[in-house]
């Protein structure tokens, strides 16, 4: 609670509110960096919004504070389809291209020699 000797600052606005509001709202934007959907290097803000509304006397005021947070959006996710027509029915169908390893020999080697002589491995 304050005093009246106590000067109105950040800190002690309903005794550390402002403060909590600002937390939240860092939590909210910690959560969206660590998000692997979103883009990593995107610049996300918090703004923090003290508004003061006088009384048409100037000698009472009402004091609120909010934090607005601008945050990435999730990437999209891009797939490939292909498109066709049954009877007069359209249809999509998402092509899943699944292609095992390149360098991949069939016992488990990463790289798969060829011998000259032989003709094969």
């Amino acid at each position: 609670m304050f005093t009246r000797d106590e000067d109105f600052t950040l800190s002690n606005i309903g005794d550390g509110a402002a403060e909590e509001i600002f937390q939240a709202a860092w939590q909210k934007l910690m959560d969206n960096v660590i998000d692997p959907n979103t883009k990593a290097q995107a610049v996300r803000k918090i703004t923090l919004v003290v508004s003061v509304k006088p009384n048409e006397e100037r000698t009472f005021g009402e004091v609120a504070v909010n934090a607005k947070v601008a945050l990435q959006e999730c990437l999209p996710y891009k797939t490939s389809c292909m498109i066709g027509k049954v009877g007069s029915k359209g249809l999509f169908r998402e092509i899943i291209a699944k292609q095992n390893s390149l360098f991949t020999g069939t016992d488990g080697e990463k790289v798969v020699g060829i011998d000259s002589k032989k003709g094969d491995r």
